[in-house]
């Protein structure tokens, strides 16, 4: 189904987003702590679907979607863009990258963009206060007489202190692959270039970088090779023993996920970039079998919560739990959360009903 794996705020709501990469139609709902889900609300500008969830506090969630960045309130559960327009010159603004990591510190809550304007020929590398929705540092793309700048990706490794964007450009007629790695106060530290490809398309990486404690960073393409990179540098690879879907990071290090043959299967990432050989992942496994057939379900959607029991559920979101292109939330050690569907019915769609699961897993 059109579903990013569910979220979770500090103070243990739910979100829930309706949409991908294709689709503009995208839609927020919120599970309450206490019980409870508030109607989906909505906000996107620009062509492109779904880049997924950047951030979370206490009680909010941002996401990226299209050229918005949206804040989604759980205790009003309403969704509205931040920043769509400049403050000062009311220039309609586009955010043409979010590093998904919302740093708090005792006087703000701050976010790593690229943003520019109709009016700007290159874009604009920002750290954004996102409780006083302003710009706290503003630096324009360099080198200046870069032309054509396309974000590939974005991640972020916050044990490291560390944010990266992916872009390509070209200079002087040739085109540039590079990673701009920023640290948390906005300020570029390195800018590392990558090998092979030069053609990487405007956001190709699907959800986001992932970085292990080694220093490595890996994404995964729409094609399904990888993006892998370090401070000496990097490019794109391809994976021959499974199909790669998705990048995850457990305890520091990196594994890829996917499928081999009809089977979950998971493979490390070693830290000279090289997979490993796949085994089943027997945790997608048994939560793939668990969340299947006949269901328990609490039912809160509307008042009175009732107790009731869905047949033949499945996987809402990819053919086995947790294999996704997105990083998995933490709900609570060792657990995540995740959709199955249930009864459906025809209108102009098919709509199906879904339920929140959490999951345990485990890499080894």
């Amino acid at each position: 189904m059109d579903l990013l794996p569910p979220a979770t705020d500090r103070f243990g709501n739910v979100y829930v987003l309706f949409g991908n990469r294709g689709r503009t139609d995208t839609t927020v709902w919120v599970g309450h702590s206490d019980g409870g889900w508030s109607g989906g609300c909505s906000a996107h500008r620009g062509s492109f679907g779904v880049h997924g969830f950047v951030g979370r506090t206490d009680e909010r969630m941002w996401y990226w979607a299209g050229n918005s960045l949206v804040e989604v309130r759980s205790n009003l559960g309403s969704c509205s863009e931040v920043l769509s327009t400049d403050p000062v010159s009311g220039a309609e603004m586009y955010f043409e990258a979010v590093v998904p990591w919302v740093r708090e510190t005792p006087t703000r809550s701050t976010l790593i963009t690229l943003i520019k304007s109709v009016n700007d020929a290159r874009p604009f590398l920002t750290l954004i206060d996102i409780e006083e929705q302003i710009y706290t540092e503003v630096q324009p793309f360099e080198p200046s007489n870069a032309r054509d700048v396309t974000v590939v990706a974005t991640g972020a490794n916050p044990d490291r202190f560390e944010a990266y964007i992916v872009v390509t450009y070209t200079l002087n007629n040739e085109t540039v692959s590079e990673v701009m790695v920023v640290d948390g106060f906005g300020d570029i530290i390195d800018r590392i270039e990558l090998q092979g490809d030069p053609s990487l398309s405007e956001w190709a990486v699907v959800g986001f970088l992932q970085g292990a404690d080694n220093g490595l960073v890996a994404g995964i393409l729409e094609s399904g090779e990888l993006i892998i990179f370090n401070g000496a540098g990097g490019g794109v690879t391809s994976v021959n023993s499974f199909d790669a879907i998705g990048i995850h990071k457990e305890d520091g290090m990196l594994y890829v996920t996917g499928m081999g043959g009809n089977e979950p299967v998971i493979a490390p990432i070693s830290s000279n970039g090289a997979v490993g050989n796949p085994i089943i992942w027997t945790s997608a496994l048994n939560a793939g079998q668990a969340l299947s057939g006949s269901m328990p379900i609490v039912d809160e959607r509307n008042s009175p919560i009732r107790n009731t029991t869905w047949s033949d559920v499945e996987s809402a979101i990819s053919t086995w739990p947790l294999v996704t292109p997105y990083p998995l939330d933490d709900y609570v050690t060792g657990t995540t959360g995740w959709l199955i569907a249930g009864p459906w019915y025809t209108s102009v769609e098919r709509m199906t009903s879904v339920a929140f699961a959490p999951v345990g897993y485990s890499v080894r």
